[in-house]
């Protein structure tokens, strides 16, 4: 990570909005066919598409690591795959973004952007390594977590509830349940990217998930106060929160004093938040990459309020990206 990656970084973020419009407008006019498949909202399609990109781009300039970037623009492409759009839409795509960047970027921001998208381009037609469990379960855990999946996506709330308080009132431990729910939760997610099942199944199966994680630690309880504070928050501007609530009932379950910040809060306040509970630990969930910069940001505030604070951040961005 150098001062010329860091500022790279900063004009993309800065910037993207513009230079994603560039792009688009470069691709529409240049690969017409990519019009058709969209019609008339094809430029605020591939505007907002290419928008996506370039805080990807950013976060992984910040970090300092290729890959990071690489791994979303496969992700990307699965997502195309996913919803019948051709491998050659999203290559021209970023090679017009490639070509915009190239010339609206000062020489001051380096060749570290271009060399990160050409990397990209490189690898794109590469055939894409199979899929592995992401998550090592027991059989029985994993029974649970199917057979609450396959409730939860027939609409069925009270027969996937009752599944999993069944589990745990027949002798299952609530941290297995916990487990089970989390790999349910990342296989629904994989499912609505590829295309398998639509948003309201993924939001439903979120909602109930987020509603059984209140009823699993009413019926564990806390153990004593043992004296020490935990925040836990998402990454300032991200939805993914299920994490983290599950985070805070294994603390307060522990003892802890448990400040849990049910939705994203911007980086100033994260850092008054833990002056003001005066908290001895910070807990941060970073799921999404775009969210780094302001990762980064929240620790600062919160350390600049409270010198002598831990913090702890995990989440799926560090697994692709562990010098982080």
């Amino acid at each position: 990570m150098t001062d010329t990656s860091q500022f790279a970084a900063r004009l993309i973020e800065a910037g993207a909005a513009g230079y994603a419009a560039a792009a688009a407008e470069r691709l529409v006019e240049h690969h017409p066919e990519t019009v058709k498949r969209f019609g008339a909202t094809a430029f605020r399609a591939w505007q907002e598409h290419l928008e996506q990109r370039l805080r990807e781009l950013a976060a992984a300039l910040v970090a300092g690591d290729r890959a990071l970037f690489d791994f979303e623009i496969g992700w990307t492409r699965s997502a195309f795959e996913g919803r019948g759009v051709p491998l050659a839409d999203l290559r021209a795509s970023l090679e017009c973004l490639r070509q915009v960047l190239a010339e609206e970027l000062p020489a001051a921001a380096g060749a570290e952007p271009g060399r990160y998208l050409e990397q990209s381009l490189e690898t794109l037609g590469a055939q894409p390594s199979p899929a592995e469990p992401e998550v090592a379960a027991d059989p029985p855990v994993a029974g649970l977590a199917l057979a609450y999946l396959e409730a939860a996506l027939s609409g069925e709330r009270r027969r996937a509830v009752q599944t999993v308080l069944a589990a745990v009132d027949g002798g299952m431990e609530v941290t297995a349940a916990y487990l089970a729910l989390m790999i349910a939760q990342r296989e629904v997610g994989e499912m609505w990217h590829a295309g398998e099942v639509v948003v309201a199944q993924e939001h439903f199966t979120t909602a109930t998930t987020q509603s059984l994680l209140s009823l699993l630690a009413e019926r564990v309880g806390a153990a004593a106060p043992n004296g020490k504070s935990v925040m836990v928050a998402v990454a300032p501007g991200d939805a993914h929160y299920l994490a983290a609530r599950l985070l805070a009932n294994l603390f307060e379950q522990e003892g802890w004093r448990t400040i849990h910040l049910a939705g994203a809060v911007p980086a100033e306040e994260l850092g008054l938040g833990v002056e003001a509970f005066e908290v001895d630990l910070l807990a941060l969930s970073l799921t999404v990459s775009t969210r780094l910069p302001a990762s980064i940001e929240a620790v600062g505030q919160a350390r600049a309020r409270r010198p002598a604070i831990k913090v702890l951040v995990g989440g799926r961005v560090l697994e692709r990206s562990p010098g982080i």
